[in-house]
């Protein structure tokens, strides 16, 4: 009995030992998590008392423009700093004023353009080889219109519809300047305008190219040098033509199909399919292998090529000077200008 007693009695001490463990753990993981708790709770007072600080050390800056001037220029006193605000804004802004730039020049070249609304431009009127200021371009000009341009028209225009005429550009020797006309009226511009296809029959009869007669419209410098890269597209055929109505470059692809107004040299971009490869250096390899026929380029394409060579990073279709030789023939064939 005794024995079987302390027996028991000791399984029910080793219980009672062994009973302590768990408590002891718990314990001390409530301990743990207490003081997480507490760091936690200490961070964010930390952090708050923080924010309030800075808080009121703006609003305390804030109340003083002597205080702000001083704090932005040791600011700007650091270089890091410095360059971080030039590369924020450095792209933004130099965009903007471009686009601005850009619009302005637009706004500007159109009122320029508005201006000559009234004006047409004669080329071929022979200049008298010895320089005189009393030259009579009014009448070589009524001459002009009236005998060959307007000469089935029952209208007749005099020295009342007309209201400058000179020449323009410095004399050159073996050159002839062009004329300026303005007109009083738009519609008496419209008239002769719309009436330079007779030139085409009496230009025929000239066997010297010089001596041949042109209207075309009196346009900006900046339209006439987009005007003179159209006019390269077109000798390249790379359009199928285009021309100028009161002012506006006018484009017609080679479908014809469509047609566009060309405002910027961006806008030529989209009718140049040849690629400038010429930039490329070739290999040992390319060198001695002969090239095609069909890959010869034009001396006008060359031409072409180079007038746009500064275009070709504003378009993503691949710019070649090297166009196949059926294309061309197939496009001679089918294009004839007018």
């Amino acid at each position: 009995m005794t024995g079987g007693g302390r027996h028991g009695r000791g399984r029910g001490s080793g219980k009672g030992r062994g009973g302590f463990k768990p408590n002891q753990s718990a314990t001390r993981t409530s301990q743990r998590n207490r003081s997480v708790s507490a760091a936690k709770r200490q961070r964010i007072s930390d952090s708050d008392s923080n924010v309030s600080e800075i808080a009121d050390f703006i609003q305390s800056v804030s109340r003083d423009d002597n205080s702000i001037k001083v704090l932005v220029d040791e600011l700007l006193k650091n270089q890091n700093i410095r360059n971080c605000l030039i590369d924020v804004f450095r792209s933004d802004v130099f965009d903007e004023l471009q686009n601005h730039i850009n619009t302005l020049e637009l706004r500007l070249d159109d009122m320029e353009q508005y201006s000559r609304r009234t004006c047409l431009k004669i080329s071929g009127i022979p200049e008298p080889e010895t320089a005189t200021f009393d030259e009579d371009t009014d009448s070589k000009v009524l001459s002009v219109i009236n005998k060959m341009i307007i000469k089935h028209h029952d209208r007749k225009l005099s020295l009342r519809d007309i209201g400058r005429t000179h020449r323009i550009g410095e004399r050159k020797k073996g050159r002839t300047r062009d004329i300026i006309i303005r007109f009083i009226s738009y519609r008496d511009r419209a008239l002769v305008y719309s009436n330079k296809k007779n030139l085409k029959m009496v230009n025929d009869e000239q066997d010297n190219v010089k001596k041949r007669i042109y209207v075309n419209e009196a346009l900006t410098l900046k339209r006439a040098t987009l005007f003179r890269k159209a006019r390269q597209l077109k000798h390249d055929k790379l359009i199928n033509s285009c021309w100028t109505h009161d002012g506006k470059i006018l484009v017609r692809n080679l479908t014809k199909d469509e047609t566009f107004q060309i405002k910027t040299e961006k806008d030529l971009t989209r009718f140049l399919k040849l690629k400038i490869s010429s930039d490329v250096p070739e290999t040992d390899n390319q060198a001695r292998t002969p090239r095609p026929a069909y890959t010869k380029s034009s001396k006008s394409l060359s031409v072409s090529a180079n007038i746009f060579r500064p275009l070709a990073g504003l378009t993503s279709t691949p710019v070649t000077s090297e166009v196949p030789l059926r294309a061309r023939s197939s496009s001679a064939n089918s294009n004839k200008s007018y």
